[in-house]
């Protein structure tokens, strides 16, 4: 059979199967039963961008970067957000304690992995906000981005594992408001589902914290020349680059104990370990029995003398805190934050502020103005912005805003911010933003230009990424000597590729650009195609666009046996077009072959074909 008659066959074919795909995706996608519903969240509504998970860990797994559903590479823990200077390459929840006559210890990161959720499909992690303009406003939010997860040491398999029966509920709190936006609480419930007691019960986070500037290429690696602290006046160990990296890798990561269960004689374990090298010393290091080795290291509550600039290494830094005793059904429950900071001054600063947050049962003092909801509507050459506040919105008017302190409307105005970035890794999110408007209020305070709702953005790049933000600031209050607070970039940041608006017509002309993709061409210049933010090229910048697209349609790729390599979900009242990055629904790369692809929509659907030449 020639070429082109097999593409009309497999091109019928897929028109005729269309109905089925739907329901054979949904089966292909999720989990098989008794498979763990493992997932994971990235807070970064703050200035902290971190990783959370459902299988006791925060930031990545022994990796600086985590692979999201896209075939983006995330940093595990990036402070501030878009530097790419990481803190933490993976961090695992251990709980150890003595049952019966048995000394068993669950752990997580290293030396294994034995938290995991349920086969339930909803044993994912929730997410809540307390902002009413958030999509996931909930009233029993606590913060402005709270994630929840839940896990157990018995429901999967590990080798050489005995459980403990424990079930932990995880709830990570953060906040966006600039005097909040340098630490994440953790909460945590942990259940004792054992039909016995628990004694001597301890409480430990294993810690591989790597300080340093990230990226493809770029020497010294972060996990080199590290070094670790113990604040004990604040119970808080912090992990930091002994020389900076030149600038590039200045600041420093916590992890302050906030909260624990009473007991009279609580004891305090701080540990750091080279976990490299020729003088390697881990807590289980040559023991025939790790569990046991572990729980002796905890019961000795012994804290180490800080880790010298001399003695830096590929480190790793074990904090615990303990004994306890659970019963059966019992919860064991307590608080930690994850605190950044640029230096020793502003790391203890920070600190300082998360526990008074904390002892304010998390309700912040003071609240800037939400930020307004924030239209955009891309065309070609050009992006129109609306931020007017109208009834439908969520959330209620930026300019009503009540201060829960002063109890009086301080809203004084708007700020309009543009930033560029790479849409397709996440990772690369701005880093720097300019500020292109403010409106304020003609109150004799401030600048009083008047309030403005609209704008006009010119002469941009079609099928290019520009992002923007509106944020609202008050005036500030003089009686508590408190600067005028801004609201953050994050509320309401959008990103809008300037291009045709979908199509109207019910006849689909849907096309893909460029066609062919000739894997040898330099998509970078004239015009950043790819590369958005010109950090170097990577393998997940490459990017073909599917164009004239309706409103909502489902984009199916196939090869040319007809295998299903990738699924897209096309709904933008306002975009007439998306992107694929070439990595399949299974986030490996696609070869140099002829592709199919399938757009179907309410009135009906299109076929067609593309070629990739790498």
């Amino acid at each position: 059979m020639s070429l082109s008659s097999r593409l009309v066959v497999i091109l019928l074919g897929l028109m005729l199967i269309q109905l089925g795909t739907s329901a054979q995706n949904a089966s292909v996608a999720s989990k098989p039963m008794g498979v763990p519903t493992t997932d994971w969240r990235r807070h970064n509504v703050g200035k902290i961008g971190m990783v959370v998970s459902n299988i006791g860990k925060i930031g990545g797994d022994g990796s600086y970067t985590i692979r999201d559903k896209y075939g983006n590479d995330v940093i595990g823990l990036e402070y501030p957000i878009g530097s790419n200077v990481v803190f933490l390459s993976g961090c695992g929840l251990w709980v150890s304690a003595v049952v019966g006559t048995d000394t068993l210890t669950t752990t997580s990161y290293e030396p294994s992995n034995e938290w995991f959720p349920t086969d339930n499909p909803k044993d994912t992690i929730l997410t809540k906000s307390n902002l009413r303009s958030n999509p996931y406003y909930d009233s029993t939010a606590i913060s402005e981005q709270d994630f929840t997860a839940t896990y157990q040491d018995d429901f999967w398999p590990v080798a050489n594992h005995s459980p403990l029966h424990l079930k932990v509920i995880q709830k990570s709190l953060a906040w966006s408001i600039s005097y909040l936006s340098d630490f994440i609480f953790f909460q945590y419930y942990i259940i004792n589902k054992n039909s016995k007691r628990l004694d001597d019960v301890y409480v430990a986070y294993w810690v591989d914290a790597d300080v340093g500037y990230y990226a493809p290429g770029f020497t010294p690696s972060p996990a080199d020349g590290d070094i670790a602290r113990f604040d004990k006046g604040r119970m808080m160990a912090v992990m930091l680059d002994a020389d900076g990296d030149n600038g590039r890798s200045a600041g420093r990561i916590g992890m302050r104990i906030m909260k624990t269960p009473q007991v009279p004689n609580l004891k305090t374990t701080f540990g750091w370990y080279p976990a490299t090298g020729p003088n390697v010393r881990l807590p289980w290091s040559g023991a025939s029995n790790p569990d046991v080795a572990i729980h002796g290291v905890l019961t000795r509550g012994e804290v180490m003398p800080n880790q010298l600039p001399s003695e830096s290494s590929d480190t790793r830094f074990l904090m615990g805190f303990g004994p306890f005793t659970v019963q059966p059904g019992d919860t064991l429950n307590f608080v930690m934050a994850i605190v950044a900071g640029q230096d020793d001054a502003r790391i203890a600063q920070n600190a300082d502020r998360a526990k008074e947050l904390f002892d304010l049962n998390y309700v912040p003092p003071y609240v800037p103005p939400p930020s307004p909801a924030l239209k955009v509507t891309p065309m070609s050459g050009k992006v129109k912005l609306n931020w007017s506040w109208q009834s439908g919105d969520l959330g209620g008017n930026p300019e009503d805003f009540i201060d829960p302190k002063t109890k009086v409307k301080d809203f004084e105005g708007y700020r309009l911010y543009k930033g560029a970035a790479d849409p397709l890794n996440p990772s690369r999110e701005p880093q720097n933003y300019v500020l292109i408007g403010q409106y304020d209020v003609v109150d004799g305070i401030g600048y009083d230009t008047g309030l403005n709702y609209e704008y006009e953005d010119l002469g941009l790049l079609n099928g290019v990424p520009y992002y923007y933000a509106v944020t609202s600031y008050d005036i500030g209050d003089t009686v508590n000597n408190v600067e005028s607070l801004e609201s953050n970039i994050r509320q309401n940041l959008v990103v809008a590729f300037p291009g045709k608006a979908p199509s109207t017509s019910r006849q689909l002309n849907v096309a893909v650009v460029p066609n062919p993709y000739i894997g040898s061409e330099n998509y970078t210049q004239p015009v950043r195609w790819e590369d958005f933010a010109g950090k170097g090229w990577i393998e997940q910048d490459r990017r073909i666009q599917f164009i004239n697209l309706p409103p909502r349609c489902t984009i199916r790729i196939y090869t040319l046996d007809g295998d299903l390599v990738k699924v897209i979900e096309h709904s933008d009242p306002a975009k007439g077009y998306t992107d694929w990055n070439l990595v399949s629904d299974a986030n490996q790369a696609i070869a140099s072959d002829i592709y199919l692809f399938s757009i179907e929509w309410e009135y009906g659907s299109q076929v067609g074909k593309f070629v990739v030449i790498k």
